[in-house]
C-alpha cells in the first residue's frame, strides 16, 4: 500500500471520529434540554449544626467517677482499682498483675471503670 492510500486512510478514520463526536455532543445538548450546562449543580448553602453560643458556661452534669493515682503510684483507699489507659484494662486488688501495676486512673467500683471503656485483666 503506498504512502498515500495510508495518509488518506488516516485522514477519512480521524474525520470519521469528529463526526461521531459531534453528533453524540449535540444529541447530548438536544437531549439535556436548553439551558443545561455541563458546570456541576451549586451547593446548597451551609448551615451549621451547632447551637450559637449564648456567652453562658454548662455545668458539669456528673461527677468524675475516677481519681488520679497517689504521689507513689498506689491509688486510694477508697478507689481501689486500677486502670491504665495505654492497655486499656483495669486491675482489681486481688489480681495477679496488681501490685506492679502502675495505674493511670483510680475507680471505686469494676462497673465505673468499664463505663469509661475498661475491660477487667484475664488473670
Amino acid at each position: 500500500m503506498s504512502s498515500t492510500a495510508s495518509l488518506l486512510r488516516r485522514t477519512a478514520f480521524i474525520v470519521s471520529i469528529a463526526a461521531i463526536l459531534g453528533v453524540l455532543m449535540a444529541w447530548r445538548r438536544d437531549r439535556l434540554g436548553p439551558g443545561a450546562s455541563d458546570s456541576p449543580p451549586e451547593w446548597p448553602e451551609f448551615v451549621s449544626a451547632t447551637p450559637e453560643p449564648n456567652g453562658e458556661v454548662p455545668q458539669p452534669t456528673a461527677s468524675t467517677v475516677w481519681l488520679a493515682p497517689l504521689d507513689d503510684g498506689s491509688c486510694p483507699a477508697d478507689h481501689m482499682i486500677k486502670a491504665k489507659e495505654s492497655s486499656g484494662i483495669y486491675h482489681v486488688p486481688d489480681g495477679r498483675f496488681y501490685e506492679r501495676t502502675n495505674p493511670d486512673r483510680c475507680y471505686a467500683t469494676e462497673t465505673d471503670a468499664q463505663a469509661d471503656g475498661y475491660r477487667r485483666s484475664k488473670s
